[in-house]
């Protein structure tokens, strides 16, 4: 494998983690929020898979943004580097 194809793993691999991790997150605020006795047990699991698909979903979009970024950035850089001031001490 290149580095290239690594390092595109590396950062889909960190994005989805994170991206679930965030899911998570609100899923427990929801089920902290929202009383216990205004929720059945078959709403709540439907509740964790939807949080959990927008992590995933949220995981693949910073990803592609990222990648997007990178892809991008190679037409802002300079053609040439600029010489820099001397600094007289």
């Amino acid at each position: 494998m290149s580095r290239r194809t690594v390092g595109i793993l590396l950062l889909l691999g960190a994005s989805v983690a994170l991206g679930i991790a965030i899911g998570e997150r609100f899923f427990r605020l929801f089920v902290h929020t929202v009383p216990p006795m205004a929720m059945s047990g078959f709403s709540q699991s439907a509740a964790h898979g939807a949080y959990l698909t927008y992590g995933l979903l949220l995981g693949v979009l910073m990803c592609a943004w990222s990648l997007l970024a990178v892809l991008l950035s190679r037409f802002f850089r300079n053609a040439e580097p600029k010489p820099r001031p001397r600094v007289q001490p």
